[in-house]
């Protein structure tokens, strides 16, 4: 567990930091386009399919949970190899 444990808490911390700001860029990013457009919807000048976007969303995150429920058996049959890995990497996340 020494070695990956160590590895996995260095990815952990790394990919928390990098994670808060990516977060930070995305909902910046979104409010930078709603807002705008949402504008444009109450003047009149652009009119948005609200239900249209919002089953358009719930595809994209049906696709996302059926791909990430598609990788847990290969995830699990890595388990026993990547076991300090994966609790450096919690630690690291965590921390």
């Amino acid at each position: 567990m020494c070695t990956g444990g160590t590895i996995g808490f260095l990815v952990g911390y790394g990919l928390r930091k990098i994670a808060g700001i990516m977060l930070k860029v995305a909902a910046v990013a979104v409010a930078l386009f709603t807002i705008p457009l949402m504008a444009l919807s109450s003047l009149g000048v652009v009119q948005v399919d609200f239900a249209a976007l919002t089953r358009l969303l719930e595809k994209l995150f049906t696709r996302l949970a059926e791909f990430a429920i598609s990788l847990s058996p290969s995830m699990m049959r890595m388990f026993p190899a990547s076991g300090g890995f994966a609790l450096g990497l919690v630690a690291g996340v965590m921390k």
